[in-house]
């Protein structure tokens, strides 16, 4: 929500800053999918909204395994491959405690996204994609933008526990190839320019499949990963 609050008080003090729209596109993951099917279809997931309410029957004939997730959520909370019908109705099941906790840290997003962004559709639904193998290698593409130029500040290996999504360490320089980190930085400047960010840190995670070479689009976010920023200072000054 900084990214938002950030956004929306530049706009009104008149500071530099991107349009608080750019960062509802880019948070709103699947109105972020439905761009990037337009300007990058190679790298995108297939994806598709999931057509149930929280704690509806999940509807049937769907494709599994599969990976959910919100459509506006925060570290990766909820996001989790299911292996089937019954495993995704288990995990959509919220109680009335985390249903409680789920709008409220939802709405006040969905508030401003429903006035500045209204064709994003509705925040509180989840999200299905198309699970990636775990062996899949997973990076980062962090920049900024100024003036509408984009800039490529480094990309970051990402090193997970063996057997999870948890991650071990982060590692820079990359051992990606020169060439994968050019086409993930043509399909970031393609898809900011899009929704209209011109002017912040940017931080898109990837996976690429060195058998395949194949190069597909985790999820953008509009601000650069705090985690790194004092990684890229030790490593490159």
């Amino acid at each position: 929500f900084g990214a938002l609050a950030a956004a929306l008080v530049a706009e009104r003090a008149g500071l530099p800053g991107t349009s608080p729209e750019s960062i509802l596109a880019a948070q709103h993951k699947l109105h972020a999918r439905r761009v990037l099917e337009q300007v990058a279809p190679e790298a995108n997931l297939r994806f598709s909204p999931l057509l149930a309410e929280y704690g509806e029957p999940i509807p049937e004939g769907l494709d599994y395994p599969c990976y959910v997730k919100p459509v506006k959520a925060a570290f990766s909370v909820l996001a989790r491959r299911v292996e089937s019908r019954a495993e995704l109705q288990r995990h959509t099941r919220f109680g009335r405690r985390e249903l409680w906790v789920i709008r409220h840290l939802v709405e006040p997003f969905e508030r401003v996204c429903r006035s500045r962004l209204p064709q994003a559709g509705p925040s509180h639904r989840m999200l299905l994609e198309e699970p990636v193998l775990p062996q899949v290698a997973q990076y980062n593409l962090d920049g900024w933008v100024f003036g509408g130029q984009v800039h490529a500040l480094g990309v970051v290996d990402a090193v997970m526990m063996p057997g999870t999504q948890a991650f071990m360490r982060w590692e820079v320089p990359s051992r990606l190839g020169g060439d994968v980190q050019a086409r993930a930085l043509d399909v970031a400047r393609r898809f900011l320019h899009s929704i209209g960010f011109r002017h912040g840190f940017f931080n898109m995670e990837f996976f690429h499949d060195a058998a395949s070479d194949r190069l597909s689009v985790i999820e953008f976010n509009p601000r650069m990963a705090s985690q790194f920023g004092d990684l890229y200072r030790r490593v490159l000054g």
